[in-house]
């Protein structure tokens, strides 16, 4: 069974934050992510924001801004009119779309290039492919909204994301429904509640049938996220945090530890300076591009592909 794990990602930042953003008590988050064809499992929420786990990937709401990350055949730009229901265009500062390349491209309704026009009719931006277009590569679209300047950040904004492609199949085999465990062991098992130290984390996980995983963790006012394609045709997983990480080269080896992939992405998207990785944390890869790209308003896309070295190996036999 197919499945296309990678995710595409609408990020909408306002200018100011909105006390009666959070909520969904007139339903406008069920009427969002039906929008964008997916639908809502579950929610959390602490005193910093909301975390929804979809039967597509996640929602984010923070007072400021809006976080909506899908898989499979869904199509998040097309929230964002119903977003506009609720929230005038002049509110907005920045607006971020990130699409990671597929598996299945023939199976998606639409390109890249055809949900940028549509962006565009409502918000002109910028948008690049970053990487090499025959490898692992990401597409961004940016845009600033209306009267927003240029100006040093007054607060830190970084995303970090770890795209694993081919994990390990003894790994994989945990995320089956039919493994007749709860999530609570599940995490204990894979290894995923000792990716984050924290004092506390709130976590909200669900294992599909017959196959996959999602997970939203809360620490505080950061978040993060896993989203797991476990069957051996297309096995992916995705890693993303945007917590104010010490040490992120000691959670990127605790992560590939964890899931032990023969390929991935590192991509970091922020305002502030870019993360430094220490090569003993990626000890077994090969490094095969490095590409920065500014995308304007002080932030920087940073994007890393990684090889297994055996199989890098292989591939020049």
């Amino acid at each position: 069974m197919e499945f296309e794990g990678p995710e595409k990602k609408l990020e909408i930042v306002l200018k100011q934050p909105r006390v009666d953003l959070r909520g969904n008590v007139d339903g406008r988050w069920d009427r969002v992510v039906k929008s964008a064809h997916t639908q809502i499992l579950s929610s959390v929420s602490n005193p910093w924001f909301d975390a929804y786990l979809l039967s597509e990937s996640s929602l984010f709401v923070y007072p400021d801004r809006i976080i909506l990350i899908t898989c499979g055949g869904s199509r998040p730009f097309e929230a964002l009119p119903t977003v506009l229901e609720f929230i005038n265009p002049s509110e907005i500062r920045y607006i971020f779309y990130e699409r990671k390349n597929f598996l299945y491209p023939e199976a998606q309704i639409c390109d890249f290039q055809v949900e940028t026009e549509k962006m565009n009719e409502l918000f002109p931006g910028q948008q690049w492919l970053i990487g090499e277009e025959s490898k692992d590569h990401i597409y961004f679209f940016f845009t600033a909204g209306q009267n927003v300047i240029c100006e040093t950040p007054k607060v830190h904004d970084t995303t970090l994301e770890i795209l694993m492609h081919d994990i390990s199949e003894d790994v994989a085999q945990l995320f089956y429904d039919d493994s007749g465990v709860t999530t609570e062991i599940l995490r204990y098992r894979s290894g995923i509640e000792f990716l984050v130290e924290a004092p506390e984390i709130i976590y909200n996980d669900y294992l599909f049938h017959p196959c996959g995983y999602s997970l939203n963790a809360m620490v505080n006012e950061g978040y993060f996220t896993i989203h797991i394609t476990p069957q051996s045709v297309c096995s992916y997983v995705s890693f993303e945090t945007n917590i104010n990480l010490s040490n992120p080269s000691r959670l990127l080896q605790k992560v590939l530890d964890c899931f032990s992939p023969k390929r991935f992405t590192f991509v970091v998207t922020s305002n502030s300076s870019p993360v430094n990785l220490r090569s003993k944390h990626t000890e077994g890869y090969r490094k095969t591009i490095e590409k920065t790209v500014s995308i304007g308003h002080g932030y920087k896309v940073h994007l890393r592909n990684y090889h297994y070295q055996d199989c890098f190996a292989k591939v020049l036999v």
